[in-house]
């Protein structure tokens, strides 16, 4: 691999710093200045949103612009927004509205990024070297996911969040430098770009759902659960308020969930052959969702420490074991097309189950929202062991066979 290449990775990975610290600061940076669950839900529910739309065209914009010209602009502009959030908590005149607009411009920018350097790695490091190259991108994050959100806890109370946005400001700037090293490796003279159309799109999606019953169940069943673990999402700060831990707990509790996700994956990697993919999917997604109904229950410190740990190895293994069954159904020349519309669907729900729940929690027990929204996915899951093939070769031949020709 050429040294501009490694260089450029290793300008990526440092943008990882700051991600999980800057979700911190802001959460709980809005329930402070807040003061109530539905502050910090509706700020959710927008990004949310936003992140579904961007998610949508994220995938054409990735597929008809130079990708490395994608990624300085704009790992160059999130890195001077960050910089100006940093300047406004310096000057102790950070507001709710300001959080609003930070966490709004980040999922317009931060969304064609991502696509941007997720489609740009295959054609830079050649495939032979994309799982390697991806799984260590993906452990660094974890590793570094885990400490630093213990520690923006302690930042935070210590020295409030400017120091947070700081060091993502700092960390994007340095991607976007090493961004500069690289070109886009495609040859565009030779690529036929079709014009984007929702019409064309959305036939697609349709077809492919018409000829894979089991992936619509599946595409259902998500969209649903999604309704419930969307405001699970921010069960993190709303916990550490209420068992009075502040937001080194909060931080805590994020580095708990990490560790319990890296631990799943790190032993997935030694023993993937042996471990059958739909059960492990099922089993891990009743871990995650049981553990919410346990924390409604348990509701202190101590019963949190358990609880999110649990919660990571659940959240690992569903996903894990999910997505990878998952990927298999998608054919290559529509998958960016059929998951974004998939992920908008999914994503478009999302705020009026935020905003709906935070409401409940300001007006109720944060402890029987957790236990509804907890049991009401362990139904979910076991919906889908219902309805869904548990057996891994079933999986398989059902996606070899399904039809998915764009030409009909």
């Amino acid at each position: 691999m050429e040294k501009r290449s490694i260089a450029f990775l290793a300008s990526q990975a440092f943008v990882n710093i700051g991600d999980t610290s800057s979700q911190i600061a802001v959460f709980w940076t809005a329930l402070s200045i807040g003061g109530s669950a539905i502050s910090l839900g509706t700020l959710g529910a927008a990004w949310t949103l936003t992140m579904a739309v961007m998610g949508y065209i994220s995938g054409s914009v990735a597929d008809r612009f130079d990708r490395k010209t994608l990624l300085v602009v704009l790992e160059s502009l999130l890195g001077f927004l960050s910089l100006i959030m940093f300047a406004l908590a310096s000057a102790g005149i950070l507001s709710l509205w300001h959080l609003w607009v930070f966490l709004l411009a980040e999922s317009i920018l931060g969304t064609p990024f991502s696509f941007a350097l997720s489609t740009m790695l295959p054609d830079l490091i050649g495939k032979e070297r994309l799982l390697r190259v991806n799984a260590a991108l993906g452990s660094w994050g974890q590793i570094d996911n885990l400490a630093e959100a213990a520690i923006a806890g302690i930042i935070i109370a210590a020295w409030g969040p400017a120091p947070i946005f700081l060091i993502h400001g700092v960390t994007f700037l340095v991607g976007a430098a090493g961004a500069l090293l690289v070109r886009d490796p495609r040859k565009y003279a030779d690529a036929v770009l079709p014009k984007w159309t929702l019409g064309e799109d959305l036939r697609i999606v349709v077809h492919f759902f018409r000829s894979n019953r089991v992936f619509l169940k599946n595409t259902i069943l998500s969209s649903v659960g999604d309704l419930a673990y969307a405001p699970l999402f921010y069960a993190g700060p709303l916990v550490a308020s209420v068992v009075g831990s502040g937001p080194e707990g909060y931080g805590f509790f994020e580095s708990l969930m990490i560790a319990g996700t890296l631990a799943t994956g790190l032993a997935t990697t030694v023993l993937a052959s042996r471990l059958p993919k739909a059960k492990s999917w099922v089993m891990g997604s009743l871990l995650f969702s049981s553990m919410f109904v346990v924390l409604g229950f348990w509701l202190s410190y101590p019963g949190a420490l358990v609880a999110f740990f649990l919660i990571g190895v659940g959240l690992s293994g569903g996903r894990l074991f999910g997505k990878t069954l998952v990927q298999q159904a998608l054919p290559s020349e529509v998958r960016g097309r059929i998951s974004g519309i998939e992920w908008f669907v999914g994503g478009a729900l999302q705020p009026i189950s935020i905003s709906l729940a935070m409401l409940l929690v300001d007006r109720g027990d944060l402890r029987w929202i957790l236990v509804g929204l907890g049991a009401f996915l362990v139904c979910t899951a076991l919906v889908r062991a219902t309805i869904l093939p548990l057996d891994d070769h079933r999986w398989k031949a059902h996606w070899k066979d399904s039809s998915c020709s764009t030409n009909t």
